[in-house]
């Protein structure tokens, strides 16, 4: 038994190495569909916009805005995780009451719990009013860290970047020690006429 356990510390220590160097994939929310839906085109404008993601985003960094043709915000500035969603994944925000026919972009901002992932994205929908190509479909860009959502308030959404955090060296490290002393047990247990 102990022959068999020399045997597989260097693929044990192999397959460990391999299996922590690999980057883990990271679950950021992104947009699965909305409503109104992106790029839709509505006969009234609705009360509230509604945006479910992938993943569940965080209650307290995530947000949700919309805003107009020009740039104003018309929201109420209550974007938030709808809590009785039991996912968690999806957010409201509640728009102001007389809003006129036109393109209105939808912005947010979402970090997730678990690896702090950002996804900063938009998409638009009309009201009587045909969506430009360009924000018919939600456009996404996302990084692995939140360090953008500390330095800024929860009515404004941050630019994201690459992830600053290094690549974890030390689990590699520890893999490729293993696996060098599971062939130096390999090799010790090994008659002499066998060793090289």
């Amino acid at each position: 038994m102990q022959h068999i356990g020399r045997a597989l510390a260097p693929l044990a220590g192999a397959a460990l190495a391999l299996g922590l160097a690999a980057t883990p994939a990271m679950a950021h929310a992104k947009y699965d569909h909305s409503g109104p839906a992106a790029g839709a085109t509505v006969s009234a404008a609705p009360s509230t916009v509604t945006v479910v993601f992938g993943e569940e985003p965080s209650v307290t960094q995530s947000t949700l805005m919309v805003f107009d043709a020009n740039g104003a915000r018309v929201d109420a500035s209550d974007g938030k995780v709808d809590t009785s969603d039991p996912d968690r994944k999806t957010m409201k925000v509640s728009l102001k009451s007389g809003l006129g026919d036109g393109v209105y972009t939808v912005k947010y901002h979402t970090v997730t719990e678990d690896d702090h992932g950002v996804v900063d994205g938009s998409f638009g929908f009309g009201v009587n009013a045909a969506v430009p190509a360009a924000q018919a479909k939600p456009s996404e860009s996302e990084s692995g860290g939140d360090e953008g959502a500390a330095a800024t308030g929860p009515g404004q959404l941050p630019n994201s970047g690459e992830d600053p955090r290094p690549a974890p060296a030390l689990p590699l490290l520890a893999g490729v020690a293993l696996a060098a002393v599971g062939v130096g047990l390999r090799w010790r247990g090994a008659p002499r006429h066998q060793r090289s």
